[in-house]
């Protein structure tokens, strides 16, 4: 009943409000010229009951099996956009990573990014993400930049762990499982944007490079 709920909607709310004042940045108003932009990306999961999907807006969705998962990196070998892989003194989300690791709500699991020229909407090509992370991180799937009127991000990953939030798992599932984020978010240059799921997040932010070739 309502009574039992207060302790982890609490959290839900405290963990909000601590993700909502990590994220808070100051818009820049600039309109890129530029197709060549630097996408960054922090990935997390989420720790404790905050993660319960009766505090979020949608539900979860239901877990695979990381064997059933991996059929879903069979474009892996498909042919790739040129991508330039960031170096970390490039990072521009250092901070925010830093911010998230200090809460224990919260625990980094990836932070990449690459250089990559912007396809016209609908018609971008994925970047995939795994030979950009850590093969110990779980995450796998793609990336794509796109620009039309607008610029957007859509994210299609995967993240499998052997220890899934309780809270998440219906029954008796098999470990490991993997729980995924399929999101297309319109984006604005220098700004910060929270990709939400019950199982995990991922903040990102896309930079236009100025005179690139």
């Amino acid at each position: 009943g309502p009574q039992s709920r207060p302790p982890i909607a609490s959290a839900r709310r405290a963990a909000a409000l601590a993700l909502a004042a990590i994220l808070a940045a100051g818009a820049r108003a600039a309109a890129p010229s530029t197709d060549v932009f630097n996408v960054e990306l922090v990935v997390f999961r989420y720790n404790g009951t905050i993660a319960s999907p009766e505090n979020w807006d949608e539900p979860a969705p239901e877990p695979t099996t990381a064997t059933a998962a991996a059929a879903t990196t069979a474009g892996a070998s498909a042919p790739q956009p040129a991508v330039r892989p960031l170096a970390p003194a490039q990072f521009q989300l250092a901070g925010t990573e830093a911010a998230l690791r200090r809460n224990a709500s919260y625990e980094p699991i990836a932070h990449f990014g690459f250089r990559v020229v912007a396809g016209d909407r609908d018609s971008g090509s994925a970047v995939r993400v795994e030979p950009l992370v850590e093969g110990t991180s779980g995450l796998t799937g793609t990336v794509t930049l796109e620009r039309g009127r607008f610029l957007h991000l859509a994210l299609d990953l995967g993240y499998t762990t052997a220890n899934p939030p309780a809270a998440l798992l219906s029954g008796t599932a098999p470990a490991p499982v993997t729980f995924r984020i399929r999101q297309d978010r319109r984006m604005r240059p220098f700004e910060r944007h929270y990709f939400d799921h019950p199982a995990f997040g991922v903040v990102a932010i896309v930079t236009p490079v100025a005179g690139a070739d």
